[in-house]
């Protein structure tokens, strides 16, 4: 099992180091699920910029356990947010994330604590 484990500072930058925490995946899972994968993690990132602390405050903690058949991808961070995917309005400028993770993501879930814990999993092609 491969981990992923890497903590950013909750700014701006933040959906793009994560993204970028995934380039080691690279060659190990199938080019259009290192995308999706990507896609995912930079939406929960941003998330929780939204919902999080002020900006400048806090950080946020990215998780990735990657198995044989399964992919799970963990955000932690201060603040909370309502966990449901809606469907947004074609010239709604915000309020996807949720939304893509839903179409993304094979089983996703949010866990609240001192702050909020949103995971996601996708199942591996075999013979990626």
């Amino acid at each position: 099992m491969l981990e992923i484990d890497v903590r950013m500072p909750l700014d701006r930058t933040a959906p793009a180091l994560a993204r970028h925490a995934l380039d080691g995946l690279s060659g190990q899972v199938r080019p259009e699920d290192l995308d999706r994968f990507q896609v995912a993690v930079s939406e929960l990132v941003t998330n929780a910029i939204v919902h999080g602390p002020p900006s400048g405050e806090g950080s946020v903690h990215l998780g990735v356990e990657i198995s044989t058949h399964r992919l799970r991808v963990s955000i932690d961070h201060e603040g909370s947010f309502e966990a449901t995917a809606r469907t947004p309005q074609p010239d709604q400028d915000s309020g996807w994330g949720l939304f893509l993770l839903d179409r993304l993501a094979d089983r996703w879930g949010v866990e609240g604590h001192d702050g909020t814990l949103i995971w996601a999993e996708f199942e591996l092609a075999q013979g990626a």
